[in-house]
């Protein structure tokens, strides 16, 4: 935990180093799939157990955000296209999450 707390933070202040001279375009929406190559079989979440084996390995990803030049902000959702409500009545593992991104640009 305080490694991730530790990560949080050295994102945070690279982030915000790099925020008072940002240069903020307008907002974005994203919408996406991907394809899971690798994904655990078994989540617990609040007791309930969720397995991810047999699940379409189709994945969806939704974002919205602002990016100020190496940084971004925003709300994310990851679940799977064709697992769940209205395909099936699958249990489906998601994450919605808020989130603060710092890139570094290797090239």
């Amino acid at each position: 935990m305080k490694s991730l707390i530790g990560s949080i933070a050295l994102i945070l202040f690279c982030g915000l180093a790099d925020y008072a001279s940002a240069d903020c375009d307008h907002g974005y929406a994203s919408i996406g799939a991907g394809y899971k190559f690798q994904e655990t079989t078994k989540v617990t979440v609040n007791g309930i157990d969720y397995q991810t084996d047999g699940q379409s390995p189709v994945s969806a990803r939704f974002e919205l955000g602002v990016e100020c030049d190496k940084i971004k902000f925003g709300v994310a959702h990851r679940s799977q296209w064709l697992t769940g409500a209205p395909f099936n009545d699958q249990r489906e593992y998601s994450v919605s999450e808020v989130f603060v991104e710092y890139k570094v640009y290797l090239w």
